[in-house]
């Protein structure tokens, strides 16, 4: 049939052509579109889930640069643990988790290799907070998804891994409390300022003893002065000094001023100085035993007001973060770094030597450091300039004898060096013992290690199982334990200190 202009039949049939054509591409469409809409719902998702896991990087580098004592100082206390969860908002149901583990050693690259995981053990956390050696890596994975979940590892998700490099410097921030000697029965009193930024002329006083409060937070400092932190102010009892005098809040004077210099004598007692040479007598006495408000005042030794055994009258007791005074390699002592106002003593300092074991006690001072005490003067090898570490014997002197720091010779952790009388030309093998300086790498470095490998370290006080001397104020015995880059088992060494530094080699899993 021939269809001729006009004709309605020849419309029709195109039109049906028009429709068939149209209905065939729609079914050739269809399935594409389902999939890009499948596609970019995925996509979403995915961006979703990576948003999350930033998110909880975000959230864990914050609380990592929090831990810090306002003046941008890291506070190793307080170094977050982990994991962190949440979600991104009220408004979504997106979540992540993130882990912290902290390393000695560089993690990157190996974040994945059980071999170096096997040989590089993380830095054990503490319950509550904070890492119990200083970190140098901290690796940072995180988990994200789009779903409401209670085990985001059981969820599609996405990962993010970063490792946060802290910067360590060589700083000593010395502050912390200072104790009047506390006996069974009798209340735990501190020196107290009456508030971080006392005026000139306030009277210290003695009230109950809270950590970290700025009004009790006190720096003993190389020229044996001792000032609140932060406040410029010192502590002083008149010029000239005297009995009953009030110990004073005053600004610090410069040069130091005699007046201002207290030395921590044999006794516990901070006892003053009139000529920059000797003790002349006089230390701190708190005025009312035992009652919060109490002056300080000064007591003398001519009325056996010091230099008696310890109370709570004229013995004191500075935590070990008040800082160690002048005590160092110049004045003969080992400081720890971990309990960097305690050094190495012979307990007790008793001539015959009888200890049966020594102790971490608080650096003694004097105005004179020649007439420190033998029994934390130690004659200790030096580290040649040109060397990380050197042997020998590391000797002292009570009453002129002489006398070698001697291992317990064991491979059980936990025993006690000793002093034994010696030949310090020809000492023992148990004698002799290895010195560590700077070695380049902090871990190992200013380290005291015995012929066994065991390094020379007090017991520390808040670990599971604390040795101490009995009746004591936290008091460590010296023990030997296996080397693990703990700063309990660092002498001498500058006291590290941890500054904010960035995330680095970030990337998906």
């Amino acid at each position: 049939m021939r269809v001729q202009p006009g004709d309605d039949r020849g419309s029709l049939a195109f039109a049906m052509l028009v429709t068939l054509v149209g209905f065939a591409l729609t079914a050739i469409m269809v399935p594409t579109a389902l999939t890009q809409i499948t596609s970019t719902r995925e996509d979403n998702r995915r961006l979703t889930d990576l948003s999350a896991a930033q998110t909880g990087l975000d959230i864990a580098l914050s609380h990592i640069q929090a831990a810090n004592d306002g003046t941008g100082n890291g506070v190793l206390a307080t170094l977050p643990c982990g994991p962190f969860t949440g979600t991104l908002s009220t408004a979504t149901t997106a979540n992540y988790n993130v882990t912290i583990t902290y390393y000695q050693n560089d993690p990157r690259g190996h974040e994945n290799d059980p071999t170096w995981q096997a040989a590089n053990p993380p830095i054990t956390c503490i319950n509550g907070g904070g890492a119990r050696v200083t970190p140098k890596y901290a690796l940072l994975r995180s988990l994200g998804t789009d779903q409401t979940t209670t085990d985001i590892t059981k969820t599609p998700n996405r990962g993010l891994t970063a490792t946060y490099a802290f910067h360590i410097t060589n700083e000593n921030i010395p502050g912390g409390n200072i104790r009047v000697y506390k006996l069974p029965t009798s209340k735990d009193l501190c020196l107290d300022a009456g508030s971080s930024s006392p005026l000139a002329g306030t009277n210290v006083q003695m009230q109950p003893c809270v950590e970290g409060r700025g009004q009790q937070k006190w720096a003993y400092n190389q020229d044996l002065t001792i000032t609140l932190v932060g406040s410029g102010m010192c502590l002083e009892a008149g010029s000239p000094e005297a009995k009953g005098n009030v110990v004073k809040l005053q600004k610090c004077a410069s040069p130091v001023a005699v007046r201002q210099r207290w030395s921590a004598n044999n006794h516990a007692n901070f006892e003053g100085t009139s000529d920059n040479k000797t003790l002349n007598g006089l230390c701190f006495n708190v005025q009312t035993p035992d009652t919060p408000g109490s002056f300080v005042i000064l007591g003398d030794n001519a009325s056996k007001l010091c230099q008696q055994p310890h109370d709570n009258i004229q013995s004191f007791f500075p935590e070990p973060s008040a800082g160690a005074g002048a005590a160092g390699p110049a004045t003969g002592q080992l400081v720890d770094f971990a309990q960097f106002g305690r050094c190495l003593d012979v307990t007790g300092g008793h001539v015959p030597v009888v200890a049966t074991y020594l102790i971490a006690w608080p650096c003694k001072q004097a105005p004179d450091p020649t007439t420190i005490a033998w029994n934390e003067v130690w004659n200790v090898p030096t580290v040649p300039a040109t060397a990380t570490k050197v042997t020998g014997p590391i000797l002292d002197y009570p009453g002129g004898a002489t006398y070698c720091l001697k291992s317990p010779n064991s491979t059980a952790v936990g025993m006690y060096p000793i002093i034994v009388a010696c030949n310090s030309s020809s000492p023992t093998a148990d004698e002799v013992w290895t010195v560590y300086g700077d070695t380049g790498d902090y871990t190992s470095s200013y380290r005291i290690v015995d012929k066994n490998g065991y390094c020379l370290m007090p017991s520390d006080p808040n670990g599971p199982n604390p040795d101490l001397l009995p009746n004591s104020d936290q008091i460590s015995r010296i023990v030997m334990a296996t080397c693990d880059g703990s700063t309990l088992q660092k002498w001498n060494a500058p006291p590290d200190l941890l500054e904010s530094s960035q995330l680095s080699n970030m990337r998906e899993n």
